[in-house]
């Protein structure tokens, strides 16, 4: 994902990488029919596993950005800032808090 460091600019799907792991269907009571449905519908998806994820990709990719496309990131950092202001506010607390007293004197 790229976001640009305009933040009116709506974020952009780059790339998507799927995995599809190992297909598997089990089929009792049929006999050796089993061994021929199991095999038929276990290997065959394995096979063309790659040409299954290429052609998941583009359309998933394409909702996944129709979303992004309703990301406002202005408004996001803009709701974001009053947290952001006070956790500064406490950090600076923290640190006159700290300091030493001794810090700010000079020897004699």
């Amino acid at each position: 994902m790229n976001q640009t460091l305009d933040v009116r600019q709506h974020p952009y799907l780059e790339h998507l990488d799927l995995k599809l792991g190992n297909i598997q269907v089990k089929s009792d009571g049929a006999g050796t029919l089993n061994h021929i449905v199991e095999f038929s519908v276990n290997v065959l998806p394995n096979l063309l596993r790659e040409q299954i994820v290429n052609a998941l990709e583009k359309p998933i990719m394409e909702h996944i950005q129709k979303i992004l496309d309703k990301v406002d990131v202005e408004k996001m950092i803009e709701e974001k800032l009053p947290e952001l202001d006070a956790f500064n506010s406490v950090t600076q607390i923290r640190e006159s808090v700290t300091e030493s007293p001794l810090q700010n004197t000079t020897s004699v």
